[in-house]
């Protein structure tokens, strides 16, 4: 029961969990008829302003309208009546996180979740 045990175990699940991915992303695939009169790909992300793989199509509309609504609605500014939160009389700065913060060295997403490229991104600074 040395370490060519659990390798093996470990290498069986991997190779399960892969099965089990590759399947449910072709079951959809094909439930959702993506296999024929399918719009071919017409972005790629790593290259955004080329000309051969991009058709530039602009399905936003008015959609930056709603995204402002939205993002004005989620705002929560908190009142520290009574001193409840942890605030001294020396603090006089706060901090503001998130994506949408303000600009990071590493762009708006900085933990790259796959997408780099924030049209709609409305920073904080930008409210005005």
């Amino acid at each position: 029961m040395g370490t060519d045990y659990f390798s093996s175990f470990f290498d069986k699940i991997f190779h399960i969990n892969i099965e089990n991915s590759a399947t449910r992303i072709l079951a959809s695939w094909y439930l959702l008829g993506q296999d024929s009169s399918y719009p071919p790909t017409n972005f790629d992300a790593t290259h955004p302003d080329s000309e051969e793989t991009n058709l530039h199509v602009d399905v936003q509309d008015n959609h930056y309208k709603l995204v402002r609504t939205l993002g004005a609605a989620s705002t929560v500014l908190l009142k520290n009546e009574r001193g409840v939160l942890p605030l001294g009389k020396k603090d006089r700065s706060i901090v503001i996180v998130g994506s949408g913060a303000g600009p990071g060295k590493a762009g708006p997403n900085q933990f790259s979740s796959g997408v780099r490229f924030f049209p709609l991104l409305i920073r904080v600074e930008d409210i005005g």
